[in-house]
C-alpha cells in the first residue's frame, strides 16, 4: 500500500476537491486535509481487534458471575450443615466465600465497561497517513516541522497503549497502538524513514 494518494470523499454535488495543497498552517496548526497529498505508508483502524477484546471481557464477567453463584450454594450449604461445627467461623468464612468473587465480578464489570467505550471510537478506516511531506489524521494534515513529538503512553484499567501525535503548539491526537494495522516498531520505523529522520517515535512512557 506504499504511496497511496489520499483522497477525502467528494462534497455534496459530487464536485472533487481542488488538488492544489491546502495552503501552510499557523505555527503549530494542523491544516485541512486535501487530495493530492502522497501517504506512503498508511495506517489503518483495525475494529475487529477491539471487538474481539469486548467479547473477551463479557466472557470474563460471565465467568465471574458464574463462580459468584458457585460460591454463594457452597457458603448456603456450609451454613445448613455445619452452622454449629462452624460456630464463630462462620461469618468470616461467608464473607471470604462471597467477598471475593463479588470483588472480581465488580472489577469485571468495570473493565467491560471500559472495553466497550473505548471499543465505540474505534471505526474502519484510516488512523495515521505517514508521508514524505508529515503526518495525515483524522483532524488534518501535519507537515513534519510541526511536528513536536510522538509518544507512546501506557494506560490503565485495560486500555490500549495510545500513540500520541503532539504539534508545536500542543494539540495532540491520540490513536490507540493496539487496534493499529502496524505493530508500533514499525510505525516507527516509517516515521524515521519517511522523516528524514527528523522525528521517532518515544517509547519511554510504555509500562516495562
Amino acid at each position: 500500500m506504499a504511496g497511496m494518494t489520499w483522497t477525502p470523499p467528494l462534497p455534496a454535488g459530487g464536485v472533487p476537491q481542488a488538488t492544489a495543497p491546502p495552503p501552510p498552517a499557523a505555527s503549530g496548526q494542523l491544516a485541512p486535509t486535501a487530495s493530492g497529498w502522497n501517504v506512503d505508508y498508511p495506517v489503518f483502524f483495525v475494529p475487529e481487534l477491539a471487538q474481539a477484546k469486548v467479547v473477551a471481557a463479557r466472557r470474563n464477567r460471565t465467568s465471574r458471575i458464574i463462580s459468584l453463584a458457585i460460591s454463594i450454594a457452597i457458603v448456603v450449604a456450609l451454613y445448613a450443615f455445619f452452622a454449629k461445627e462452624l460456630g464463630t467461623l462462620t461469618w468470616p468464612i461467608v464473607v471470604i466465600s462471597v467477598g471475593l468473587p463479588l470483588g472480581y465480578l465488580a472489577w469485571a464489570i468495570v473493565k467491560e465497561v471500559v472495553t466497550r467505550r473505548e471499543a465505540s471510537g474505534v471505526g474502519p478506516g484510516l488512523a495515521l497517513g505517514i508521508g514524505r511531506a508529515g503526518l495525515l489524521l483524522h483532524t488534518g494534515w501535519l507537515p513534519w516541522h510541526e511536528v513536536g513529538a510522538l509518544k507512546c503512553v501506557s494506560r490503565r484499567l485495560g486500555r490500549s497503549d495510545d500513540l500520541k501525535v503532539i504539534a508545536r503548539d500542543g494539540a495532540t491526537v491520540a490513536l490507540p497502538l493496539a487496534y493499529l494495522s502496524a505493530k508500533p516498531a514499525t510505525v516507527d520505523g516509517a516515521v524515521k524513514a519517511l522523516s528524514g529522520g527528523r522525528c521517532h517515535l518515544d517509547f519511554s512512557r510504555l509500562d516495562a
